[in-house]
């Protein structure tokens, strides 16, 4: 789960930048296995 400060740090940088800056996405993802980091059955893999 993402917590709270985490989403709030991403809020703080997007309040600090300049108007001149664009941030088109902001990505959060928890960490360990998920849609960037897919699991791999390295048993089966290894066959």
């Amino acid at each position: 789960m993402i917590l709270p400060e985490d989403v709030a740090e991403a809020v703080l940088f997007l309040l600090r930048t300049s108007s001149r800056c664009f941030v088109a996405e902001i990505m959060m993802t928890t960490a360990g296995p998920s849609v960037l980091h897919p699991s791999i059955d390295w048993d089966a893999a290894s066959t």
